[in-house]
């Protein structure tokens, strides 16, 4: 991960000039929906990043059955939406790497890597190479400290290696259609469904 100290202008530097070689503009809005609130974000990009993502963005929607359950009660909830999450993880990276320096393209690479640390994700792209969609990530409780990645799996033993091998955990429960795992680092991760969830151990066991 890239740690800069508040205020650090050569930081702000490189964020503000590569922001402006991918964003055109953004745009945000909140709505009633149900019994919550629902977040709508714009992104207008160049179109030279457009051209380069459209084919690992194309999406489809997904059937409401096929759609992982959450408890009644969960806070919030984010649906990615793409045809598959490693080309979806391998074209961010390299359109926006295509648009900006060197320097930059370094920066946005760390950057993105740590994007998963929140859930205990130190191999993204091996991760994101053995899960199909859905893949969302769900907070249970507004007041929890953290938040679950749910995904459909698409390698279990692939994944089941990734997590004891590549990524520090051990089992300590393991039933016919359901395995958990615990790391040192206070994160979890069990198999239920056909799915992968991981995240932080509370969040986990409460779902």
């Amino acid at each position: 991960a890239v740690v800069a100290a508040p205020g650090d202008p050569e930081f702000e530097r490189l964020i503000n000039s590569a922001s402006a070689k991918i964003v055109r503009s953004l745009a945000w809005s909140s709505t009633p929906f149900k019994n919550g609130i629902e977040d709508r974000y714009r992104i207008n990009l160049h179109p030279a990043v457009v051209a380069k993502l459209k084919e690992s963005f194309s999406c489809q929607q997904l059937e409401p059955t096929s759609q992982p359950v959450l408890p009644a009660n969960f806070s919030s909830v984010t649906y990615y939406q793409f045809q598959n999450p490693t080309s979806a993880w391998q074209g961010l990276k390299t359109s926006v790497s295509s648009q900006v320096d060197a320097l930059s393209a370094i920066l946005f690479s760390s950057l993105l890597k740590s994007a998963l640390l929140p859930y205990g994700i130190n191999e993204p792209d091996k991760f994101l190479n053995l899960v199909d969609r859905p893949v969302l990530t769900a907070r249970l409780d507004s007041d929890g400290s953290g938040s679950l990645l749910i995904a459909k799996v698409r390698d279990q033993s692939g994944m089941r290696e990734l997590l004891l091998k590549g990524m520090g955990f051990h089992v300590v429960e393991a039933k016919p259609n359901a395995e958990t795992f615990i790391n040192e680092s206070d994160f979890a991760a069990s198999f239920v469904n056909n799915l992968v969830i991981i995240g932080p151990q509370p969040e986990v066991a409460g779902y």
